[in-house]
């Protein structure tokens, strides 16, 4: 009796942590479609690292392609990275291009536990990175939200398998390539497969419409944050002068307010540049551009 009570215990505490697991992946690719489209020729990645159930840090690959998604959130979580997990929508990076590895970077943030979505198909990475983080300690978990990383990143991996883009068509044709009927008249030619594949499309569309209003709504609140926090920070900047000019406070703790300005100003920067890119991403939604 008592073994089953400590089975159903473990396979309720199982299924909690799997749960959470998929909420967090879950978040790290809505982040990663924040650079879709913007991010060549690099794939549009999202990370998430969580500390004891809580985000310490989040990340997206930035326009351009770099920095990636990794480092930008264990930039965030600073030394809180440390024991903690990385959830990301696309295997770290293991080779040096423009930017050093990224499986170095979470290494160094002293990472225990990385769940990655799905393997780069890039041959210069291929499990590489993977492997590289296995080798530094840390528990590597893969397959979750593979299905929808594989589609975040379909144009990465199709010019990466087949050296081209990833275009869809919506072509409704007849077998003897006729679009309707004589006379000008419309004709049902696609079946309802088909017509599935559209409404699905239509759908995601407007997920998409609807999470760049999350978005915009996310970056005003952050605005509003970033403008009381900068407000803050030049208010402590001042006094820490005056004290500084006063002799009563050394260099250090003038220093240190004066950095803590610099942050604070630098956060209010991507706060706007995030809001303007979703109204960019917007527009692009609603097809005004």
């Amino acid at each position: 009796m008592i073994f089953r009570i400590l089975e159903d215990q473990l396979a309720q505490k199982s299924k909690e942590s799997k749960e959470v697991d998929r909420r967090f992946m879950q978040l790290a690719l809505t982040l990663g479609r924040r650079g879709q489209g913007r991010t060549w020729p690099n794939p549009a990645v999202g990370a998430v690292v969580v500390k004891d159930g809580v985000i310490i840090g989040r990340g997206w690959t930035q326009p351009g392609g770099r920095p990636h998604a990794e480092p930008v959130a264990l930039a965030r979580a600073g030394e809180a990275a440390r024991g903690a997990t990385l959830y990301v929508t696309l295997e770290p990076c293991s080779h040096f291009g423009r930017s050093p590895p990224c499986a170095d970077a979470v290494i160094a943030a002293g990472i225990a536990r990385v769940v990655s979505a799905v393997e780069d198909p890039n041959p210069e990475v291929a499990g590489q990175g993977h492997a590289k983080l296995r080798a530094a300690g840390i528990t590597v978990d893969i397959g979750l939200g593979a299905d929808e990383a594989a589609r975040d990143h379909a144009g990465h991996f199709r010019r990466v398998r087949d050296k081209r883009p990833h275009v869809i068509l919506k072509l409704a044709v007849s077998s003897d390539d006729k679009i309707g009927a004589a006379g000008r008249k419309p004709f049902a030619i696609t079946g309802e497969a088909a017509k599935a594949r559209v409404r699905d499309t239509e759908l995601q569309v407007w997920q998409n419409v609807e999470q760049s209003y999350l978005n915009l709504g996310e970056a005003e609140e952050r605005i509003g944050a970033a403008q009381k926090a900068v407000e803050s920070a030049e208010e402590n900047y001042q006094l820490a002068r005056g004290r500084f000019d006063a002799g009563v406070a050394n260099i250090i703790e003038l220093t240190d307010a004066q950095l803590a300005l610099t942050q604070a100003q630098s956060d209010q920067a991507q706060a706007l540049s995030d809001y303007r890119i979703g109204i960019a991403r917007l527009e692009r939604a609603l097809g005004r551009r």
